[in-house]
């Protein structure tokens, strides 16, 4: 990030958890941040929640997205690409616990898999002229659970066989494979992924037990955002630590295979073709 102007940050899943806190602190820095939230009135009360905790209005935006729908995931880009010329952050941060049963979004893919993954992969792709702009980083909320996951490459859509837990780290495993595979495909980005530890949020159950609370897990992911703190691009972080990650990551011929898989996943293509139009 420059010191010559207030930093833009993007924050996905903002409007609770860690999102939440990580956007509290950032405008306390003088950030300026956009709130993404699924819904307008979950956005409407996040950013009256950070204003009574102290936040400065200027330095909010709201934006709106469904990442169940991947139309709107590329009118959240447009969004950012209509309203501000760089991007130095982006914080995908937004993510579901797997449903009980097998659920097909309307572009065709598992949920689980579209918003914690393929959305992120679409919106990270879509901003990349801004992100580039400033240099910037991408920092990707991960999970130890990604740890314990597997991709099937003949049915990563878990037609065949569907369990919840599954898909999550799944989901999480992709994410990781992704900031590593995009670290290494832009060098002119920073791109790392965290795993802020167990929270006390609405994905708490996946862990059992109890969580942290939502402040404490957004402490490295504020950490890692900040132009200050030098970081290993590419890498996976346990809180503020390089962590070991799942060897997929480290699997070059995975990360590619990966990448082209999420590309026609996403329509990609036709999505960039949209907005050079």
């Amino acid at each position: 990030m420059s010191h010559t102007h207030t930093p833009v940050v993007l924050i996905t899943g903002a409007t609770s958890g860690i999102g939440f806190e990580t956007a509290l602190r950032l405008t306390h820095l003088g950030t300026a941040v956009i709130i993404h939230g699924p819904h307008e009135l979950e956005v409407r009360r996040a950013l009256t929640r950070l204003q009574h905790r102290g936040a400065d209005v200027r330095r909010l935006d709201g934006a709106v997205a469904d990442f169940t729908r991947l139309g709107e995931v590329a009118a959240l880009a447009e969004h950012v690409h209509a309203r501000y010329p760089r991007l130095d952050v982006l914080v995908n941060n937004a993510a579901i616990a797997a449903p009980a049963a097998r659920y097909r979004t309307e572009d065709g893919n598992e949920l689980t898999l579209q918003v914690n993954y393929l959305a992120h992969y679409l919106l990270t792709r879509l901003l990349r002229e801004r992100l580039r702009a400033a240099n910037g980083r991408v920092v990707s909320v991960s999970s130890a659970a990604h740890r314990t996951a597997d991709i099937d490459w003949t049915d990563p859509q878990q037609l065949r066989a569907y369990r919840p837990q599954a898909a999550y780290a799944q989901s999480k495993l992709a994410l990781t494979m992704f900031s590593r595979a995009l670290a290494q495909r832009e060098p002119q980005l920073t791109a790392i992924s965290v795993d802020p530890g167990s929270t006390d949020t609405a994905l708490l159950p996946l862990y059992g037990g109890a969580g942290q609370p939502a402040a404490t897990g957004a402490d490295p992911v504020l950490h890692l955002c900040s132009p200050r703190i030098r970081v290993r691009t590419g890498a996976y972080y346990a809180g503020l630590q390089i962590g070991v990650p799942n060897p997929l990551v480290h699997h070059d011929k995975a990360l590619d295979r990966l990448w082209r898989l999420s590309t026609a996943m996403v329509g990609l293509d036709r999505a960039l073709a949209a907005s050079a139009a």
